[in-house]
């Protein structure tokens, strides 16, 4: 099976880097970092950190080394070696809760990408999932099985401000990939419990933008960290929106135009 049969049938592909030189480059940088991270306790200041951390991942390359490690997969579903890459790399870093009861929506809430975007390109893009360091059941990712194939009427949607998610707009967090005004879904009891995502470090976790997924709490006594972007069709591309703020540096799309024979 392909991989775009495999996330039509279940919302999801788990495939293991061919080089996982990237990863381990990447681990150790954080690994640096992370006892420093650990011991902030301003919120503001920890986002400051995690923000100049984001940046030098970003300056790295690691977009489209990544996108080269899955050549193959992505030629398969987006049907073409040209595609749309998202112009930033997020780095999310999310603390213990039990270490910061305070935080509110530092692991994302339970989402679909179209939330917070009304264009249709929105709903063909493909979300891009890597663990970097401390990722286990405790703190991993979680989704709801077979979610992608639930329609949107179906869900029952609350829309939250700023002093619920503890995230202005244009704020430090926002430029780290958090919502600022979440939409909650209120019918999640309805569905079966969300699952943790099976994979570890040196794994893609790719996955449908219609997935049903968040961030999860960390359970653990350390930061959780892993990466994340999108890569999109290129039919797509002229729809896509034409300014990005929630980034490292304030771009002129969304999505970038790419050849990943080229990279």
């Amino acid at each position: 099976m392909g991989l775009k049969s495999e996330i039509e049938d279940k919302g999801f592909s788990v495939v293991k880097l061919p080089n996982k030189s990237i990863i381990y480059d990447l681990k150790e940088i954080i690994e640096k970092e992370a006892n420093k991270l650990l011991a902030l306790n301003d919120t503001d200041e920890y986002h400051t950190n995690l923000i100049e951390l984001q940046t030098k991942i970003n300056l790295m390359g690691t977009r489209d080394k990544l996108i080269k490690e899955l050549k193959e997969e992505l030629i398969d579903f987006h049907g073409s070696d040209i595609l749309g890459a998202q112009t930033i790399v997020y780095l999310r870093g999310v603390r213990p809760t039990s270490k910061y009861s305070a935080i509110k929506h530092e692991a994302l809430p339970m989402h679909r990408e179209n939330f917070y975007c009304d264009d249709e390109y929105i709903n063909h893009q493909l979300n891009m999932h890597f663990p970097l360091f401390n990722y286990n059941e405790k703190t991993c990712m979680r989704y709801y099985s077979n979610s992608h194939k639930i329609p949107d009427e179906n869900l029952d949607l609350q829309k939250k401000d700023a002093k619920y998610s503890g995230v202005e707009r244009f704020s430090k967090g926002h430029k780290l990939g958090l919502p600022y005004n979440p939409k909650i879904i209120q019918n999640l009891i309805s569905m079966k419990d969300h699952l943790p995502a099976p994979c570890k470090e040196g794994d893609a976790f790719l996955f449908s933008s219609k997935l049903i997924h968040g961030g999860g709490d960390n359970l653990s006594e350390e930061i959780r960290f892993s990466l994340d972007f999108a890569t999109l069709p290129k039919k797509w591309l002229p729809n896509i929106k034409k300014e990005h703020f929630a980034s490292y540096s304030k771009s002129s799309s969304h999505f970038l135009e790419l050849s990943i024979n080229n990279i």
